[in-house]
């Protein structure tokens, strides 16, 4: 097989896979989700993410590093994208941090399948950190 042919089925794979429904994509089970009663002692939302266990977080509040899919990119930027109560907030999680009053957290799910990736583009290409707020 020529390598303009393995290009060719590359392409087409990733196509395939990112345009899949994310319903079908990916069950709830699926999605790894803390929710209240497990959460409550968690100190901030760093320590709700770290919990989750789908993420590397590299320090400790306001200032950690959070990477789901690595440094696998064209733009070489680790950092997921936050979405605060479905609304895109961009991948600063000092800025996210800030935004969340932990007492209000109802769930945090890290997204990082083809089909819950495809819904935010090439945006979502490092995985999503979905925030949701009572």
């Amino acid at each position: 097989m020529s390598l303009r042919h393995l290009l060719t089925l590359l392409i087409f794979s990733a196509l395939l896979f990112s345009c899949q429904s994310p319903r079908a994509a990916s069950a709830e089970g699926n999605r790894p989700s803390v929710s209240e009663p497990s959460i409550e002692n968690a100190l901030d939302l760093t320590e709700y993410i770290r919990r989750l266990g789908e993420a590397q977080i590299t320090g400790d509040g306001a200032n950690a590093i959070i990477s789901i899919r690595g440094v696998t990119t064209i733009n070489s930027d680790p950092n997921p994208l936050f979405v605060l109560n479905g609304n895109v907030v961009g991948r600063d999680y000092n800025q996210v941090y800030h935004m969340v009053d932990i007492q209000q957290l109802a769930s945090v799910k890290i997204l990082k399948n083809a089909g819950d990736i495809g819904l935010y583009g090439v945006q979502g290409a490092n995985g999503i950190v979905e925030i949701t707020l009572k």
